[in-house]
């Protein structure tokens, strides 16, 4: 009989160490206007969140562990949606709220995929553009 693990519980230590590898794979690429730190911490609705420059995110559990959520299609976009407290909040969206300080709850705002790829949620490939509105 097979147990199947939901995720990987990881400490605090464990994600920052994670990510520091994957600082020097980046840091031989030229990743234009991001900042130097990898991952920014952030905190929406009570829930801490971690989010890297790849677009990888990680959440706190109630137990303080960290797990890394899965960037799978699950919107019918094609889009990966993260829930928070019965709130949808795509992951584009969050990953430029931790490093380009975009308001979470502007409705007028889309995010372009530069390569097309709705899952690639890397700083590098979001381009954010905003909506004008045209009254007749």
């Amino acid at each position: 009989m097979k147990v199947f693990k939901m995720y990987v519980k990881m400490s605090y230590d464990d994600v920052v160490s994670s990510m520091r590898c994957d600082e020097l794979v980046q840091s031989t690429q030229s990743i234009p206007s991001t900042p130097s730190t990898p991952f920014r911490e952030i905190t929406i609705d009570n829930t801490n969140l971690i989010c890297t420059l790849k677009g990888d995110i990680f959440r706190m559990m109630k137990s303080k562990c960290w797990k890394k959520v899965e960037n799978i299609n699950n919107h019918n976009k094609g889009y990966n949606v993260i829930v928070i407290n019965k709130k949808q909040y795509m992951r584009a969206k969050l990953i430029l709220y931790a490093f380009k300080n975009i308001e979470l709850n502007e409705k007028h705002v889309n995010i372009h995929h530069s390569n097309g790829d709705r899952l690639d949620c890397g700083v590098y490939n979001l381009v954010r553009y905003c909506k004008t509105h045209i009254e007749l």
